[in-house]
Formats: C-alpha cells, sequence, structure tokens
C-alpha cells in the first residue's frame, strides 16, 4: 500500500502532497499579505497609532509559528519515519533476495526510497512565502520597538 502511495504521488511532482501544498500554500499566503499589511501599516501611522498594531502583531506572531512550523515539523518527522522504517524493511528483503533481477528491483526501490525530498510539500514559492512573511514579522517588531524606544 505505502508503495503504491510513492508511486502514484511521483505523477504529481510533490509526491501525493499537492492537497497539502494547496492549504499550506493558501495560508502561507494569507499570513505574507497580514505580515506586510502590519508593515506598511506601521511605517504609515505616527508613533501613538502604531501603537495599537502591538496586539494584532502579537496575535500574528504566535499563530505565524503554529500554521509553518507545526505541518513542517510533523511532515517531516513522519516521512523521517517512515524513510528508515521502509529502508529497513527494503534491507532485509534484499538480504534475502536470491536472483539477481530481484536484487537490482530492491535497490532501485531503496534508490527511489533515498531520492524522497522531507517536505515534499514545500516548493520554492512556499519558502519564499514563508521568508518574505518572517521578514515582514522581523521589520514591524523592528519599527515599533523604534516607535516605543527613540520617539521623534
Amino acid at each position: 500500500m505505502q508503495h503504491s502511495r510513492l508511486r502514484i504521488g511521483a505523477f504529481d511532482g510533490n509526491y501525493g502532497w499537492s492537497e497539502v501544498r494547496q492549504i499550506l500554500k493558501a495560508t502561507w499566503i494569507a499570513l505574507m499579505l497580514h505580515g506586510v499589511a502590519l508593515v506598511f501599516g506601521d511605517l504609515s501611522l505616527s508613533r501613538g497609532a502604531a501603537l495599537c498594531l502591538i496586539p494584532l502583531l502579537g496575535q500574528w506572531m504566535i499563530v505565524a509559528p503554529l500554521y509553518v512550523g507545526i505541518p513542517v515539523y510533523i511532515v517531516r518527522r513522519n516521512i523521517l519515519q517512515f524513510k528508515k522504517e521502509e529502508e529497513c524493511r527494503l534491507r532485509a528483503q534484499h538480504a534475502l533476495a536470491s536472483d539477481l533481477t530481484h536484487k537490482t528491483a530492491i535497490a532501485n526501490r531503496l534508490d527511489r526510497l533515498r531520492s524522497l525530498k522531507v517536505l515534499p510539500f514545500v516548493s520554492l514559492g512556499g519558502k519564499a512565502l514563508v521568508v518574505i512573511s518572517l521578514l515582514s514579522s522581523l521589520i514591524t517588531v523592528v519599527e515599533l520597538a523604534r516607535l516605543i524606544y527613540f520617539p521623534k
């Protein structure tokens, strides 16, 4: 069953993670837009008015790591565990195989397994969204700190 998922998923280029990728991409776009909006709001407001953004920034700083960190952690852990268990199983089959054709087929499966990405749903675009979100958060934090500690 797990082999068929690996083979079927290879056709979509994301090893069967296209649905997860679409959901996380929409979530990460929303986080990026919220972070960028905080930056522009912060930069356009005066000192007193910009301080009202602190609760929004606090909420965003709590939610962003949850939506980025938890999916990445869970999927990465599960894929690493799957790869480890599957590699042990295939190595045992390879040791027990008697003919060269069967050993070659198992070796090919091992190679495909080793090439499986640890985070198959994170594309270059997804990484860019996360980086922009985190940078916008950092800019907002720095700007708010500047307004609080170094008023004009």
